[in-house]
């Protein structure tokens, strides 16, 4: 099965370079990161663990710093360098989500316990509308999300729904994690609980620049509900 996985795994990367998806590749760099200290840690190699968590820690940090001192390239611009320079530069793309999330959070201002309901976000969104707008995208173009999970949620379910939502997700983990640091001698369930929980996290960063698509959410709450059954008092690990 090692070569089969391997495969699956280079094939994902790869699927990952064709959606040219920065938010994708930020959570597939964090779950890596969070899969890893996981891993080290339940082997017992405490040490790399946190030297893991460190490198994560500068990561972030100098992500950071690109952000107030942008890299600047001297060579003739490229495909990578444009990707590189919108996550250390504010691009058009990056300043249309700074607008959106600020009008977002004045909406949810305006109805914070309930939201607005499914599918009407762009009904909402049109009136933050300006003729500065066309600047940074098709003129007469609104969003029809909010391109961040938290307030996503939030203008559909209110404050009430976002608490659900982030109460259950937190279950899941804490069930998740008590079963891997209880069960890490070998059983071959505790890596699947791993993996699915790597997948999750590493989801549910990327949805903080994105939301949630009907085949992505499919796996997002299959994983969900089989972490549950694995950790339930019912299951045999093996």
């Amino acid at each position: 099965m090692r070569p089969f996985l391997a495969a699956l795994f280079f094939l994902g990367i790869l699927a990952l370079i064709f959606t040219q998806s920065r938010g994708g590749w930020i959570g597939f760099f964090f779950g890596l990161f969070f899969f890893t200290i996981i891993f080290f840690w339940i082997k017992q190699y405490r040490r790399f663990a946190i030297f893991t968590f460190a490198i994560l820690g500068i990561s972030i940090g100098a992500l950071i710093y690109f952000n107030f001192y942008p890299l600047e390239f001297n060579s003739d611009d490229t495909y990578v360098e444009r990707r590189v320079k919108t996550l250390t530069q504010l691009s058009s793309t990056g300043e249309r989500r700074l607008i959106t999330w600020r009008n977002s959070i004045d909406l949810v201002r305006q109805k914070p316990l309930i939201g607005y309901g499914l599918e009407v976000q762009k009904l909402n969104f049109a009136k933050y509308y300006t003729p500065a707008s066309a600047a940074l995208e098709a003129i007469n173009t609104y969003p029809d999300r909010a391109h961040n999970d938290i307030l996503d949620t939030l203008l559909i379910s209110g404050v009430l729904g976002l608490m659900s939502y982030l109460f259950f997700i937190c279950v899941v983990f804490y069930l998740a994690l008590k079963y891997i640091f209880k069960n890490y001698g070998g059983q071959t369930s505790v890596i699947l609980v791993l993996s699915l929980l790597t997948g999750i996290f590493a989801y549910l960063i990327s949805l903080q620049f994105s939301f949630h698509v009907i085949p992505a959410a499919v796996y997002f709450w299959g994983y969900l509900a089989i972490i549950l059954k694995v950790t339930s008092a019912k299951y045999q690990p093996t």
